[in-house]
């Protein structure tokens, strides 16, 4: 994702040197309107969360003065979870991933196949709940062990599966791409591994760099102080016709490009309203057939 870059000075020979992206805590402290943008989606996202409206209010006059006040990055991550966990906001938000994570099981498992591979599997509980609810038999798998179930999990190098060419029926990536240092090689391994579908879930950002901002900042919000993540951050968020042209790029056909719209507002205004946390979209691909 490109962000807005600090100012750089011209080289001795008069070119410019390498632009250097801000941080999502740099851009909360240098864009005043970024920063008001993500306040109000974090009012949202508590009381989402069941964190009573005058609370909510609270808490987001509290993270912005800590904003104002943190000495470094790490200072305010180490402030804010403590002030979270004061509100005990992390429940309710675990409750809300919980509600999300079943209604995104009621919307893709129309594009499951009986043998799915599950890969950036995370916790292992997607993959779960995709068996509890449907026919599937599913595979998860991820660059290191953090499986919260007792189910099989497959661990690799980030870089090739210990699977065979056409193994699966469908390879699901439900928001793992923008988490991913190398995306381009995930879906090149996902479209070598899949006869079928890949299916795949990602934040997204309207096409203006307001919102792109917005969207990066909130994503590093949620891993960083709400989640207590040290999962990669890279930026690599798109809006939806980024993703699609580099899917087409990749050698994928787009089947399928719909909102998942999990946000409380009603689906025909879901996808232009300043106030979603993060706006959720479903692709469907398959590879390209000459």
């Amino acid at each position: 994702m490109e962000m807005v870059p600090n100012e750089v000075p011209q080289g001795a020979a008069g070119k410019e040197q390498k632009k250097i992206p801000m941080s999502p805590f740099e851009i909360l402290l240098k864009n005043e309107k970024v920063k008001n943008r993500v306040l109000v989606s974090l009012e949202v996202l508590f009381c989402q969360a069941k964190v009573s409206g005058e609370d909510s209010e609270d808490l987001v006059f509290k993270i912005k003065d800590i904003i104002e006040e943190a000495g470094s990055e790490e200072d305010f991550i180490f402030r804010t979870r403590a002030l979270l966990d004061k509100y005990k906001v992390t429940e309710g938000i675990e409750n809300v991933r919980g509600t999300a994570m079943n209604a995104k099981v009621d919307t893709v498992k129309a594009y499951l196949g009986e043998k799915v591979l599950d890969m950036g599997a995370g916790s292992g509980r997607l993959s779960e709940v995709i068996e509890e609810k449907t026919d599937s038999i599913v595979t998860s798998a991820d660059i290191d062990d953090f499986n919260e179930t007792e189910r099989p999990y497959v661990i690799y190098d980030g870089e090739k599966l210990p699977l065979d060419t056409d193994s699966q029926d469908t390879v699901l990536l439900m928001m793992v791409l923008h988490h991913s240092e190398d995306f381009e090689q995930v879906l090149n391994e996902a479209k070598r591994v899949s006869s079928g579908n890949v299916v795949i879930g990602e934040p997204v950002y309207l096409d203006n760099e307001m919102d792109k901002q917005r969207s990066l900042v909130v994503d590093w919000f949620i891993a960083r102080v709400l989640q207590k993540s040290e999962m990669a951050v890279p930026g690599n968020m798109k809006s939806v016709l980024e993703w699609e042209e580099k899917f087409m790029e990749l050698g994928f056909e787009v089947e399928v490009s719909e909102d998942f719209c999990e946000s409380k507002i009603n689906k025909k205004d879901c996808f232009e309203a300043p106030v979603v946390v993060e706006r959720s979209w479903l692709f469907v691909l398959r590879e390209k057939q000459e």
